[in-house]
C-alpha cells in the first residue's frame, strides 16, 4: 500500500482533531515550563541597604505619628488681637472680610463689603508687630490689589470688591 498522504485524504474532521491535540500539548508545555522555573528560587537574602532605608522609613512613620496635630480648617478663627489703640500687633492669614469685621467692631464702626457678586474671599497674611493703625490699613490695602478695595470712613469701613 503505497498511499500518499495528501490534503485529499485527510478529513475535515481528522485535520480538526490534529490540530486540536497539537494546540493542547503545546500549551500544555508553555505551562509547565513557566510552572518549572519557579520552583526551585531560593529565598532572596535580606539587603543590607533595603533594610536601612525601611528602618528610616519606620522611624518617619513614626515621628509623623507623633507629631502635633493643627487644624487647618478656615472654619475655625483665632481670637483677634485689640485693635482699639493706635499700635497693632497681630498675626492672621485668612480672609480679609472676617479680619475687618473684627477691627470695625474693635473701633465701634460698621463694617460692609460692597461690589459684584459672587465674591470670592480674599486671603491675607499679617504679622504686624507694633505696627500703627494706618500702616496696617495701607498694608491690607496693598495685599487686596487689584481685587478689592479698602475704604474707611468716620465710621465704617468698607470693602469694595472691583
Amino acid at each position: 500500500m503505497n498511499a500518499k498522504l495528501t490534503m485529499r485524504n485527510i478529513s475535515p474532521m481528522q485535520l480538526k482533531k490534529v490540530f486540536l491535540t497539537s494546540s493542547i500539548l503545546l500549551a500544555a508545555a508553555a505551562l509547565s515550563g513557566c510552572a518549572a522555573l519557579n520552583q526551585n528560587k531560593p529565598e532572596p537574602k535580606p539587603d543590607p541597604t533595603a533594610m536601612a532605608i525601611e528602618k528610616e522609613i519606620d522611624a518617619a512613620i513614626a515621628r509623623v505619628k507623633t507629631a502635633p496635630r493643627w487644624s487647618g480648617s478656615m472654619d475655625e478663627r483665632a481670637q483677634f488681637a485689640s485693635f482699639a489703640s493706635d499700635s497693632v500687633s497681630v498675626s492672621y492669614q485668612g480672609d480679609i472680610v472676617a479680619l475687618m469685621e473684627a477691627v470695625a467692631s474693635a473701633r465701634g464702626k460698621t463694617f460692609s463689603v460692597t461690589g459684584p457678586k459672587p465674591r470670592p474671599p480674599i486671603f491675607v497674611f499679617v504679622d504686624a508687630k507694633e505696627l500703627t493703625f494706618e500702616a496696617f490699613l495701607k498694608d491690607l490695602d496693598k495685599q487686596l490689589g487689584q481685587r478689592a478695595d479698602l475704604v474707611m470712613g468716620d465710621d465704617y469701613f468698607e470693602v469694595r470688591y472691583r
